[in-house]
Formats: C-alpha cells, sequence, structure tokens
C-alpha cells in the first residue's frame, strides 16, 4: 500500500508504488505515541507496527493484530499505523507537544509528512528516509485517529497542538469529521501529570468540540476521574502507562463503528 510513486525499504526489502484511491473503501491513519505504535499482549510488548531500518526485525506486517492498526485491520478497516518508534520525535519531548506532530525536518512537520502524505518519505531525524508499514495518502473516504499520550498532559501545548492538526487537516481539504481524538488516559499515580491531565481533558473536549471533530472519550472509560487515576490496575499493562489490551479493543470498537457510519459523508 505504498505510494507517492516512491521506492523505499519496507522490512529491509526495496518496493515501487504508484498512488492509487480508495474508491469508496474507508481507511485510517494512527497517529500517535507509544501506545498507538506498540500492541501488548499481557505486560509483554509483543508487536511494533512503526517500520525503519532499524525496527524492521520487530516490525510486522500486515498489521499485528495486538496494535491499535491490527484492530482495526480486523474490524475491516484497513490502518496504516504512524506511532513514534525509531525517530528523533520519539526520544523525549519538544515544546510543541505530543504527538511531537510540529517536530520539523526538511520543513515538513511529522504531522504532515505522516498523515497528510508531504515530503515522503520523512527522515524522522535518523540518517535515512522512513518508509511507513501499508503507508497511503488520505483521500476524500479515509480519516486520521490522533492519540495524544499518557505523558503528555500540558494542557497548554497538547490543545494547541490538537487545534493545529485539526486545522491543517481541513486545509488539506478533508473533512473535520473524519478526524477522530481521544482524551487522555491516566498516567503514573504521585507524578505531575496526576494533576496534569485531567486539566487537559476538559480543554481537549472543548477544541474537539468546536472544530467538530469526533472525540472518543478515552478518560471516562479509563478513570473515574477524568485521568488523574486508573479506574482499574487492569487497563494498563502494569507500568502505569500503557493501555492494555482491554483499552485498545475499547478504543478500536469505538473508532470503527464510527468510521463505518460515517464512510465518504
Amino acid at each position: 500500500m505504498l505510494n507517492h510513486g516512491r521506492c523505499g525499504l519496507l522490512l529491509l526489502l526495496t518496493a515501487c508504488s504508484t498512488p492509487t484511491d480508495s474508491g469508496n473503501q474507508s481507511r485510517i491513519i494512527t497517529f500517535g505515541d507509544s501506545n498507538t505504535d506498540g500492541g501488548w499482549k499481557g505486560s509483554v510488548l509483543v508487536a511494533n507496527a512503526y517500520v525503519d531500518p532499524g525496527s524492521a526485525a520487530t516490525a510486522s506486517a500486515p498489521n499485528n493484530p495486538y496494535t491499535l492498526a491490527g484492530m482495526l485491520d480486523a474490524r475491516g478497516i484497513p490502518a496504516v499505523n504512524h506511532g513514534i518508534s525509531g525517530t528523533r520525535s520519539g526520544r523525549g519531548r519538544i515544546a510543541s507537544g505530543a504527538p511531537n506532530a510540529l517536530e520539523s525536518i526538511g520543513r515538513v512537520t511529522r504531522f504532515e509528512a505522516e498523515v497528510l502524505g508531504l515530503g515522503y518519505p520523512w527522515d524522522g531525524g535518523g540518517s535515512r528516509p522512513i518508509p511507513r508499514l501499508q503507508a497511503f495518502e488520505p483521500m476524500a473516504c479515509d480519516f486520521v485517529y490522533v492519540s495524544i499520550g499518557t505523558n503528555d498532559g500540558r494542557a497548554v501545548s497538547t490543545v494547541a497542538n490538537l487545534r493545529w492538526m485539526m486545522a491543517r487537516w481541513v486545509a488539506a481539504g478533508h473533512s473535520p469529521r473524519h478526524f477522530i481524538v481521544t482524551t487522555l488516559a491516566p498516567a503514573r499515580v504521585g507524578n505531575w501529570l496526576s494533576t496534569a491531565i485531567p486539566r487537559a481533558n476538559p480543554q481537549i473536549r472543548e477544541v474537539a468540540f468546536k472544530a467538530d471533530v469526533k472525540l472518543v472519550d478515552l478518560a471516562r472509560f479509563a478513570s473515574n476521574d477524568d485521568g488523574r487515576t486508573w479506574r482499574s490496575e487492569s487497563l494498563h499493562v502494569g507500568d502505569g502507562v500503557h493501555y492494555g489490551e482491554v483499552v485498545r479493543t475499547w478504543i478500536a470498537d469505538r473508532v470503527s463503528d464510527y468510521v463505518l457510519s460515517q464512510g465518504c459523508q
């Protein structure tokens, strides 16, 4: 599914392809942090769906069923996973906030490259361009799912980052109703995020409402106090940060139901 008329390294093999339209088939780009990129079975990371030369040994093609992208595939929605492993933006946060959408290399931001297909294949801060697993350029029927990340509860930068991504998506000619965003799940109890996340979540809901995008309210599923603490320890993999399979399944159900109900509207 690689397009853009480029040749690239996919699982250490060279492949060329040309742009294609999905017709009436809705597809989705999953864009976020390690909770989007990875798939856990119990407390063990069993899948890393972000493909670059350094992580090809652990990447999966097709999407591993334990990743969100794989779960969406299984529900009839072809997905491309754009997590952060193997890039400069994956090794620490920058002022623009999670999920490092404004990280710019060659005047092309991570969001523009990985979601809108500009500047493909993007560098990602490494020594060579990084191909993406099952990458595609979004067409009229396609969607994007944006996950901010448990480690990124800075309300000001998080909300500003979301506004910019939503505006950039619409400016590229896509429907705001094809933009899906989540509130923030809890983080480890006792650190600064325990208070930052509950402050950010109401603002995320407000900006999603004003922009007329789809909100998947993860905080209300995973927490009884809007992201301050986990509702159950069974919802994360034991580290208080990464979603357990139950959470990814819940997200996949809501995202797939929404995408299938909207189609090309």
